[in-house]
């Protein structure tokens, strides 16, 4: 029994729940009478925990609370993606999440969502409720684009209890909105695909604007082999032509093996527009198919416990962080009871006995997952065997 883990359990289940709001000294006697209950009085190592946990300080102190709940958002709170949202974007996906900073009531929050337009028409998108606030609660939702009649500004609006029906510390961080612009001025390109293989150039590049019922323009091609589009081999074309399927026409050599990135706008009074961008692999003589392998394609993937460094521009593994719990004991002043001598990786108490009362034990976990190694044939010169739980040690002696 790890009667400091059980104290400091019964502390914060104090502090948070039953005692809420109270003074120090008096969540400090109810964790100790709690740890009490939980291991008996009869438990001596229980009792002489109780009897020597001081509590240095004020008791009559109490730590800051709110009498009331208070749900809060803010524009960082909520995403929207994509992150270019065009006429031809079929839909967006809205990510949000609403805090209580205050006080859990257990009661539910009314959320709306809704969809203001660039001309301030508001459509509601959303009508939920959130239950038991205690922390924090998110959605994910996603919104129809309409096409060129909802170009503009636009902006998703997230308001919580919009009835003022629940009584809150605060009333004025309820609202939040985030910006997103739907453009109708910009081509998206088409082919070659996102992540393709050309294997034949020069060749036409394909895009389509984003409003296909617009007049002629003037469209800007740019190609380059980093997507920041600064490179020294920077290839620029402009082009005038109507609506409908555009066909570029690039003049400029490739060099084998290498990944392109194309992007391209519409131009304004010479000024480019929003961008739309996409990659490709040249590789002459090859068979067709996708190719993600630079470092800028792989920034537009998802990864699980590893991340892409934008130093070294490798993958590495994300650090992960491992408890381990060691109880000791020198008998027969302690180390009476089995678990008195025990290892507690992660929160799992299966390691604990030694077979000789004068010993050394060497416990091996394994580098990459933390787990220990087991023992069960007893090698290395150790002794024992004398309970399951011994099975991990090594160099028993």
């Amino acid at each position: 029994m790890q009667y400091l883990d059980v104290f400091t359990e019964k502390w914060y289940d104090a502090i948070a729940t039953t005692h809420y709001g109270k003074s120090v000294g008096e969540i400090h006697k109810q964790a100790i009478q709690k740890m009490l209950e939980t291991t008996t009085l009869s438990d001596p190592a229980a009792r002489l925990t109780a009897e020597e946990y001081h509590l240095h300080g004020d008791p009559v102190l109490r730590i800051h609370t709110q009498s009331k709940p208070d749900y809060s958002i803010d524009s960082a709170a909520i995403s929207i993606a994509p992150a270019v949202v065009t006429a031809n974007t079929d839909s967006i996906t809205v990510n949000f999440t609403v805090t209580n900073v205050g006080k859990a009531i257990g009661d539910t929050a009314r959320v709306r969502v809704y969809r203001r337009f660039a001309d301030s028409r508001e459509l509601k998108i959303a009508d939920s409720l959130f239950i038991n606030v205690s922390n924090n609660k998110s959605m994910q939702l996603r919104v129809p684009v309409g096409g060129k009649g909802e170009s503009g500004n636009n902006a998703i609006v997230v308001r919580i209890d919009e009835d003022n029906k629940v009584a809150e510390v605060r009333e004025d961080n309820n609202n939040a909105a985030k910006s997103f612009a739907v453009s109708s001025a910009g081509l998206q390109p088409l082919w070659p695909m996102n992540y393709g293989i050309v294997q034949n150039w020069p060749t036409a590049l394909l895009a389509t604007p984003f409003d296909i019922t617009a007049d002629s323009a003037t469209y800007r091609l740019q190609i380059d082999t980093t997507e920041l589009f600064n490179s020294p081999v920077l290839y620029q074309l402009d082009t005038v032509t109507r609506n409908g399927a555009i066909q570029l026409m690039p003049g400029n050599s490739l060099q084998a093996g290498k990944v392109y990135y194309w992007r391209t706008t519409v131009l304004n009074a010479g000024n480019p527009g929003t961008w739309s961008s996409a990659s490709f692999t040249y590789l002459p003589g090859s068979g067709a198919g996708f190719n993600q392998g630079h470092y800028f394609q792989h920034l537009r993937s998802a990864y699980s416990k590893m991340y892409l460094d934008s130093n070294s521009r490798s993958f590495k593994y994300n650090n992960k962080f491992n408890n381990l719990y060691i109880t000791h004991g020198i008998y027969p002043y302690s180390a009476v009871e089995d678990l008195h001598l025990s290892i507690t990786p992660n929160g799992n108490s299966n390691i604990y006995s030694a077979c000789i009362g004068q010993s050394v034990i060497v416990n091996v976990f394994d580098s990459l997952s933390f787990l220990p190694y087991p023992n069960p044939a007893q090698v290395s010169g150790t002794v024992g065997g004398c309970a399951p739980n011994t099975a991990w040690s090594y160099l028993q002696f």
